[in-house]
């Protein structure tokens, strides 16, 4: 018995490892590209626009899709660093109000700021700054619907007054 008893332990793990790795095999192989389908509780359906005719699948379900205009690169001889600018508005009417986006790709700054200014009927006022995200340069504003037309202007200012220093891009935002 003596000559049996150093070797019980070590038999025993070996014999414990084994069967971790039996079992961690067959648990691997069983769920790799293997579905299920002994479950009554799932269900699987195809959503496209034939099988629910008139229905529309939106990537944002409860977000409305907003209207879009497309801001437009100042050309001038000085803005060759935002030659690659762009952006858009994208705004949505309700009621007697206009709630507007800002949405710029442009270059990152070491000074000064972007911001967006609004002219309507000979009139410049500044309307905010745009935030520098993960997606760009964005910034929001609401106004009444009595403005419009309106012209958007984003420019690079360099101090923060209420001078227009360098418009990068600029639309002309009317009533639809």
């Amino acid at each position: 018995m003596r000559k049996i008893l150093p070797f019980i332990f070590p038999l025993m793990a070996l014999l414990i490892v084994l069967f971790l790795l039996y079992r961690w095999y067959g648990l691997r192989t069983n769920r790799q590209g293997r579905i299920n389908t002994d479950d009554s509780r799932i269900q699987v359906e195809e959503l496209n626009s034939s099988a629910t005719p008139g229905a529309r699948i939106s990537p944002r379900p409860g977000i409305a899709d907003m209207k879009s205009i497309e801001l437009q690169p100042e050309a001038s001889p000085s803005a060759q660093i935002f030659a690659q600018a762009q952006g858009s508005i994208r705004y949505e009417i309700t009621g007697d109000e206009v709630y507007m986006n800002v949405f710029a790709d442009l270059p990152s700054l070491t000074t000064g700021d972007y911001q967006v200014w609004w002219q309507a009927n000979n009139t410049l006022v500044k309307a905010f700054t745009l935030v520098a995200e993960k997606g760009g340069h964005m910034g929001a504003m609401t106004f009444d619907l009595g403005r419009l037309p309106v012209e958007v202007i984003v420019s690079y200012e360099v101090k923060d007054d209420d001078v227009l220093e360098q418009t990068v891009l600029k639309a002309r935002f009317e009533k639809p």
